[in-house]
């Protein structure tokens, strides 16, 4: 929560203290559980992630981006 002032999901303005530190990359699929494999989402985005299937990953200067389950 140090590293993210509000929710990371693209146009949400949620305060860090609001919303929950989660996997870019399932534990259950191997992802680690640290800083680089890890964002910060609200409960709302946390859940649509898992009904969209959408994926966040960091590029090399440590911004977020979101993908579809398309690739888009």
């Amino acid at each position: 929560m140090l590293m993210a002032r509000r929710c990371e999901a693209p146009g949400c303005e949620l305060p860090a203290r609001w919303s929950q530190a989660d996997h870019n990359v399932e534990w259950n699929q191997g992802g680690r559980t640290d800083q680089t494999n890890a964002t910060l989402l609200c409960g709302h985005h946390n859940r649509l992630k898992h009904r969209q299937r959408t994926r966040t990953r960091r590029d090399r200067r440590g911004r977020p981006y979101t993908t579809r389950a398309d690739g888009t």
